[in-house]
Parts: structure tokens; C-alpha cells; sequence
């Protein structure tokens, strides 16, 4: 077995216990990067919508090639 199993049972709670933990962030952010994050959440946003629309539409097309004719022209 890779790796012990009460190592795989306390990992999230150690994980936790990571993310809580208090600590001095001792980093530099750049004032334009937080429009830069806002262009990047646009443009997934907008990737995500675009490919909704192309699977809608394949969807569509898929559903009315196989309907039947019912003998009509």
C-alpha cells in the first residue's frame, strides 16, 4: 500500500487545519492585477456561455436529423 491508512484519514483534516492557520502574507500585488483577474473571470465566463450555445445548438440539429419524416415534403 502506498501510503498508511491513518495518513489518509487525518490528510484532510490536516489540510483544514493548514487553510485556517493564521500567517503574515509577506507578498507584493500590482493595482492593475486586479483588473486583470476581472478580464480573465469575463472571458471564462464568456468561453463557458460560448460553448453552451455550440452544444445547444448541436443538440438541436442532432435532435431534428433523427425525428421521423412522417411521409411529409
Amino acid at each position: 500500500m502506498f501510503m498508511n491508512r491513518a495518513v489518509l484519514t487525518k490528510l484532510p483534516l490536516f489540510l483544514c487545519l493548514l487553510l485556517v492557520a493564521e500567517s503574515q502574507a509577506k507578498a507584493y500585488v500590482d493595482p492593475g492585477s486586479g483588473a486583470a483577474y476581472y478580464q480573465i473571470f469575463l472571458i471564462g465566463i464568456v468561453g463557458v456561455l460560448f460553448r453552451v450555445k455550440r452544444l445547444a445548438t448541436w443538440f438541436k440539429s442532432r435532435k431534428s436529423a433523427t425525428a421521423p419524416d412522417n411521409g411529409r415534403s
